[in-house]
């Protein structure tokens, strides 16, 4: 039977209500205010021995600043082997420092359980304590313990999806936990075990909603068509729970290697643009974890830092407010490509495009060589569009990503002999009909350039250019009377 939702005031409602009784004692001070009206500040509505407030405290520092999932370093659990305090200090001091302000733990055992403590002393303003196993003394006694370092707690992680304790025990835990504590209790469950219709009191248990919400489970790996996929995810959840409960993913991220279609670029935008919408989230996780063998392989590369501490590509500059880069060309077969080199223009039979070119790139291990003949061009031009998807096929379906706020594309070029007259652009690409066009259209050029035969960093500033849909992201056209071939490479909006 699925559990009735509490009568308790609506969250919302609540937050509408501290407004209140704030301005009212704002009020009842003021020079000149009947000695009565004090008494309206002392009116009180019933918040379950102050849980409620606790809730709602809770949520505001989800909002106000950063969290992060967090396991240790020098932890791994298949051999029982458990990290130093001190490594957990070290661990805690280096995310501190890079911004986050908000600690989320998975288990209580060992010196895990001195987590709270030392988040504290390092200077974390919110904690939430992982107990991992329901029921269980050592770890329940751990949480007790560390009460006053704590603002809330989340007992199990994904243990009725993965059959590792029943309901039954999970809900007397957590009862039991709220008991002896006093403060705001909940669990974590898998996506689908929160659907609206599903009969298995997930949905209602808990003093807020604190799901995992992984787009690479669901098979979207684009960081804007993951960031979006999210988005709807908090919709969905938002409406199923009501306005009674707040709702954070406790778990949101892209793994960074073990899959195609995985990269550290790819993580740091996804996380950029969700920072852009309104979930609030928590980010997944800290550290990679080696000894996790789960997903095929993805499962030891969730973090964002690796496990030596060192950030991945991209991090530094999601805590920046930088954007990271998007490239149309990183590496040949890089999962950071994001664009396509489908459309051959012109004189498309006089031109042959290598990707995969590996003498002199300008960084990494290859280049882009193409080789245009203007002997035998009928058309007496020849150029490529770099398109995403992959299956756009000139805007023969709505095609681009949203690349708002990135200001300006830049590439590496040079010629075989130098002197090659050729034009870049950014954008334009549209159907036959003009009927479904980028929005930026017409294109931004660098104009007619002649290249050196060194490589030479080229820029075309997009300042206050409509860059919300972006199909076209890089073209390539020469009308040069005479044989080219040119070279490219580290193609990017920034």
């Amino acid at each position: 039977m699925k559990m009735r939702r509490s009568s308790r005031l609506t969250f919302r409602s609540r937050q509408i209500l501290r407004v209140v009784f704030g301005l009212l004692t704002i009020i009842v001070f003021l020079p000149g205010i009947p000695k009565s009206v004090p008494a309206l500040a002392n009116y009180q509505i019933d918040r379950e021995d102050n849980l409620t407030v606790q809730i709602d405290d809770l949520y505001q520092k989800f909002t106000d600043f950063s969290w992060i999932a967090y396991a240790p370093t020098h932890y791994d659990p298949t051999v029982g082997s458990m990290p130093a305090e001190q490594d957990i200090s070290d661990d805690l001091q280096m995310l501190f420092d890079v911004g986050f302000r908000g600690v989320v733990t998975y288990g209580s055992e060992g010196t895990m359980a001195e987590i709270p403590r030392l988040a504290r002393g390092v200077g974390f303003q919110g904690v939430v304590m992982g107990i991992w196993t329901p029921g269980s003394e050592a770890e329940t006694a751990a949480a007790v313990a560390a009460v006053d370092y704590v603002d809330g707690y989340v007992v199990g992680n994904e243990g009725l999806y993965n059959d590792r304790y029943d309901f039954a025990t999970l809900e007397a835990a957590m009862a039991d936990l709220k008991a002896q504590t006093g403060k705001p209790v909940t669990t974590t469950e898998v996506q689908p075990l929160y659907e609206k219709d599903v009969e298995n009191g997930v949905l209602d248990v808990g003093d807020w909603v604190f799901p995992n919400i992984h787009p690479f489970w669901a098979h979207v790996t684009d960081p804007a068509d993951a960031a979006q996929w999210t988005k709807i995810q908090y919709e969905n959840l938002l409406d199923a729970v009501g306005a009674e409960r707040p709702v954070v993913f406790k778990e949101v991220g892209l793994p960074t290697a073990g899959a195609e279609s995985t990269s550290e670029l790819r993580q740091a935008e996804y996380y950029f643009r969700l920072k852009e919408t309104p979930v609030v989230f928590v980010y997944f996780e800290a550290f990679d974890q080696p000894w996790k063998v789960e997903g095929g392989g993805v499962g030891a590369h969730w973090g964002l830092f690796l496990n030596d501490r060192s950030p991945k590509a991209g991090i530094e500059e999601l805590f920046s407010g930088s954007r990271p880069p998007v490239y149309i060309y990183s590496d040949a077969q890089s999962s950071d490509n994001r664009f396509y080199p489908s459309g051959f223009m012109g004189c498309y039979y006089n031109l042959h495009m290598e990707e995969g070119y590996s003498e002199n790139p300008h960084s990494g291990s290859t280049a882009i060589q193409i080789d245009y003949k203007y002997y035998g061009c009928t058309e007496g031009w020849g150029g490529i569009y770099w398109w995403t998807p992959a299956s756009c096929n000139w805007q023969q379906m709505p095609c681009g990503i949203d690349l708002s706020g990135w200001t300006k594309l830049t590439f590496w070029a040079r010629g075989e002999q130098g002197n090659e007259y050729v034009e870049f652009k950014v954008g334009g690409l549209c159907n036959a009909g003009q009927t479904l066009c980028d929005s930026l259209n017409p294109a931004i050029s660098t104009g007619l350039i002649s290249l050196s035969n060194v490589w030479t960093q080229y820029t075309i500033y997009l300042d206050n250019a409509d860059l919300s849909r972006i199909g076209g992201g890089f073209v390539f056209v020469t009308n040069d009377r005479k044989d080219i071939t040119i070279y490219l490479d580290d193609i990017r909006f920034e």
